[in-house]
């Protein structure tokens, strides 16, 4: 089985499962002349900046996460203020809002006590 050498794309056997040792150890020798690799020749040149786009993309995304995380921080803190400010105003908007009855009660209790003074002092009177 023969494949093809990213690096040369002459064909030329490579060891895959058990070809001859003899091949391949020649392989290894010519090999080992050009270790050094050209970036732009580099066969794995691709996929290595297609990496370094996604880790680009990951180290925004965290950021931008980080971010959000505090600007969540800041709104419930936010939100906390608020309802401490607001707990106490609840309570005065309710007593304001008692108070009309509470007038009509006294003025309710004030027209009986005067229409049964008026009742006794006929009776009596």
């Amino acid at each position: 089985m023969h494949q093809v050498d990213a690096r040369n794309p002459q064909e030329r056997p490579v060891n895959v499962q058990g070809q001859d040792e003899q091949v391949n150890h020649a392989h290894q020798e010519e090999r080992s002349d050009n270790m050094e690799c050209k970036l732009e020749q580099c066969p794995l040149h691709p996929r290595i900046e297609s990496l370094e786009k996604e880790l680009i993309d990951h180290e925004q995304r965290i950021r931008k996460q980080e971010d959000n995380d505090t600007v969540i921080a800041k709104i419930e803190k936010d939100i906390e203020y608020i309802i401490r400010v607001l707990d106490p105003l609840v309570l005065a908007v309710q007593e304001l809002k008692d108070r009309p009855a509470k007038r009509w009660d006294i003025l309710v209790a004030a027209l009986i006590s005067g229409g049964g003074a008026l009742v006794i002092s006929q009776i009596l009177g």
